[in-house]
């Protein structure tokens, strides 16, 4: 933030957020933690940690109550109320030679209304006298204090599986779930035949039934040909 300048009220800020494309990713995958009805919803995932773990255990029942109410605090909004719901700040916008003709909302309209409107375009466009910029910047710090939660509860999970006080299987820490090869070669078979083919109980070792090697119906390569005949495309 600058120092003021001008009249003592006023004042100048900047701030620099990430970029969006990247940022879309990260939004997508916390969404579905913020739902109530996904199966990754946090209410669901409480619950079944609630069943998993010892309640009767002092530090557990505290540490779970605690995880429950971070989550409920950085998913909190008022879905259908504008203005009912702030996190940090709310923001107006209008003619100053109008003052009564301002419009309002806070940072959680503004968050939610970039990731329905601007990101994923589920929503009618309902915060168009905010500028794009201001959405984005208000989901920027909504949804990076969500991801905040989502980190905190897997350390939270991670050391009560250490502890031995919740029993998961390895796998689940371990089993990629980000492709990190762009590019790899699957070797294989390829065979063709018509549309409608029973292929259930096929021995795949074996050329299925009413099936051709795709070799065979493409015939002989191009570099098996004469220099002088023609090569069809």
């Amino acid at each position: 933030m600058s120092a003021p300048t001008g009249p003592r009220w006023a004042w100048s800020g900047s701030s620099a957020c990430p970029d969006e494309v990247a940022f879309e990713s990260l939004a997508a995958c916390l969404r579905p933690m913020t739902l109530e009805n996904d199966a990754l919803g946090h209410q669901k995932v409480m619950d079944s940690l609630d069943a998993l773990t010892d309640l009767t255990d002092d530090r557990i029942g505290r540490g779970n109550a605690k995880m429950r109410a971070d989550w409920a605090t950085a998913t909190e909004r008022h879905r259908n109320t504008r203005g009912g719901k702030a996190r940090a700040y709310n923001v107006a916008v209008g003619d100053v030679s109008s003052p009564e003709a301002v419009d309002r909302a806070t940072d959680l309209d503004l968050a939610y209304a970039w990731l329905y409107q601007d990101s994923v375009h589920g929503d009618l466009p309902d915060f168009d006298e905010f500028d794009a910029r201001d959405r984005y910047q208000a989901a920027v710090h909504v949804c990076s204090g969500i991801a905040v939660v989502a980190i905190e509860s897997l350390a939270y999970i991670r050391f009560l599986v250490e502890q031995g006080k919740l029993s998961l299987p390895e796998d689940a820490f371990t089993v990629d779930v980000v492709v990190t090869e762009p590019e790899w070669t699957l070797p294989g078979q390829a065979y063709v035949g018509d549309l409608g083919i029973d292929l259930s109980g096929t021995d795949m070792t074996q050329v299925p039934a009413g099936m051709k090697s795709i070799h065979e119906l493409l015939g002989p390569s191009s570099t098996d040909r004469p220099d002088d005949d023609p090569v069809i495309d």
